[in-house]
């Protein structure tokens, strides 16, 4: 999996084929994968190769003509931070997950869904 990211930072990889390795597990009806942080990468991988359908930029697709959603520089920002989360994981798994979940509820209020 970090060496399909590290690839497509480095342009060895193309976002439809980042795109379509991920997407083996993460489009499976019948794969579970209960690593929060591999399932929450492969959705990431999957994507990467998003594109903006309308100028708005309300509407996206996989893939197409378009402007990319993500820039390179997001794309490797997003890597550099699953490095982080990894480490901060294996350091607390417990209290890594209980910061995501409150910070995934602190953005639903600030949404008014809460």
């Amino acid at each position: 999996m970090i060496a399909c990211w590290v690839g497509l930072v480095e342009g060895r990889v193309r976002r439809d084929q980042a795109h379509a390795w991920a997407a083996q597990w993460s489009e499976a009806q019948d794969i579970h994968i209960h690593d929060p942080l591999v399932r929450s990468a492969l959705l990431r991988l999957h994507g990467f190769d998003m594109t903006y359908v309308s100028a708005q930029g309300k509407v996206m697709r996989h893939g197409g003509q378009g402007e990319f959603v993500y820039s390179i520089t997001d794309i490797a920002s997003a890597l550099e931070q699953r490095h982080q989360d990894c480490a901060a994981f294996d350091s607390d798994p417990a209290d890594f997950l209980a910061g995501k979940r409150e910070a995934a509820r602190a953005y639903r209020r600030n949404q008014g869904e809460v």
